[in-house]
């Protein structure tokens, strides 16, 4: 894909995993891009992936709807709808 194309959601292959699933919209495979990453997370409800890292990228999530528990260092925080973390 070309640089300044359209990633359309409903066009973009899904990734199915065992607590959820996630919606790759942005990557540098699929846009030509150097670092960006967009990907649209959905949990389900009461689920969630084994604690990680990615210490080579910067990372947000940002919080549309329902509720997620999220980890800086020792600090845990869980956020809403409106609410982002790590920054």
């Amino acid at each position: 894909m070309k640089k300044g194309s359209f990633r359309i959601a409903k066009e973009v292959p899904s990734i199915p995993l065992p607590f959820g699933s996630l919606l790759p919209l942005v990557n540098p495979a699929a846009t030509g891009g150097k670092q960006l990453t967009i990907i649209d997370a959905k949990l389900n409800a009461g689920d969630g992936h084994n604690f990680h890292k990615h210490p080579e990228q910067e990372e947000v999530i940002y919080i549309l709807e329902g509720k997620v528990e999220q980890w800086i260092g020792d600090e845990k925080r869980v956020l809403e709808p409106g609410d982002a973390g790590p920054i």
